[in-house]
């Protein structure tokens, strides 16, 4: 049986806020106009964005004796991001806003536990953030990823097991 299907292309539409209904995928055409002043306000504050859809994530890296510095221009930076999001009509959700503070497993203790403020919410540090489906350890070492994904395998191999004799061979 062969089956042919017809593709057709809308027409272009220009976006002046917020992110189209079910995108995927990283920012593109006409998005740049518009997450061009979000990049430039973060890289002004000495910090490095990365953007995907509707996630932006704000890194900065600092000697442990500077941890204080950097805080206050992660600090100064989301309320700058903050403002520009609501200029242009978007909001940030402080629900979904994690913090993360990585370092060697020998500094650990170094890392500050104080939250990040943003707007009138504080974001407490997290030691581990899930990040496209990758966790992130503080310590990076992904102890938290092999967990997971040790576990996910043995939930399915259980399955495996409870059709084994319902199926044959090459089905399993």
């Amino acid at each position: 049986m062969m089956m042919m299907m017809m593709m057709t292309k809308s027409a272009p539409k220009l976006v002046l806020y917020g992110v189209p209904q079910g995108w995927v995928g990283p920012w593109a055409d006409p998005v740049p106009a518009i997450h061009g002043g979000l990049v430039q306000l973060i890289e002004r504050h000495d910090l490095s964005p990365h953007l995907y859809t509707d996630d932006t994530q704000v890194y900065g890296s600092c000697r442990p004796s500077t941890t204080a510095q950097l805080l206050g221009r992660m600090s100064a930076c989301l309320a700058d991001v903050a403002a520009w999001m609501c200029s242009n009509r978007l909001q940030l959700n402080t629900a979904k806003t994690e913090v993360i503070w990585c370092s060697s497993t020998r500094r650990q203790h170094q890392i500050p536990q104080c939250p990040l403020v943003v707007g009138s919410d504080a974001v407490v540090p997290v030691r581990v953030v899930r990040d496209l489906g990758i966790y992130l350890d503080s310590d990076l070492m992904m102890r938290t990823h092999v967990a997971k994904t040790v576990s996910s395998c043995l939930v399915v191999l259980r399955q495996l097991r409870s059709i084994r004799r319902s199926v044959s061979d090459p089905v399993l």
